[in-house]
């Protein structure tokens, strides 16, 4: 019982560190330090745990069903509160964490119709379809993708 509460509690701290190193790794990449992106709803659904809890998966004060498992296999890691983005973010730490950044800029995972560089840009959570910049325009700076122009010409 002992030795199962401080795993518990060493997996909620690791978890807890793993969370603030990618949000930190996200502000350094993107800029995004203490603009409203800075907060753990960048991954996490707002409004649900950011951590496990017994009530995640068990409602209070409710008996446990009767021949029902009682497995807490992935208790820490499981998926219950990430976003489109967080969920796309996690399958890409397999890597550098500025490469996982990198691979979902031109994609759209809460697809709004905006690519995360988009929305980044815009102060808009990528994981949030209700999040969105204002409509695409076709500006030059929209039609053009001036980066990369400088790139190719100064590379």
């Amino acid at each position: 019982s002992l030795l199962l509460i401080s795993i518990t509690v060493l997996s909620a701290i690791s978890s807890a560190s793993a969370i603030e190193e990618i949000l930190d790794g996200f502000n350094v990449k993107y800029g995004t330090h203490d603009t409203r992106l800075d907060t753990c709803d960048l991954c996490h659904i707002a409004d649900k745990p950011l951590r496990n809890t017994c009530h995640s998966c068990h409602a209070p004060g409710k008996p446990e069903t009767p021949g029902k498992p009682k497995t807490h296999d992935n208790f820490m890691t499981a998926d219950i509160n990430l976003n489109p983005y967080g969920m796309k973010l996690k399958e890409n730490l397999n890597m550098k964490m500025g490469q996982a950044f990198l691979e979902l800029e031109n994609d759209d995972p809460d697809n709004d119709g905006f690519t995360t560089i988009e929305e980044i840009r815009e102060l808009k959570f990528p994981g949030d379809n209700k999040d969105k910049p204002p409509k695409k325009s076709a500006s030059i700076a929209k039609l053009f993708d001036f980066d990369r122009i400088i790139t190719l010409i100064f590379k």
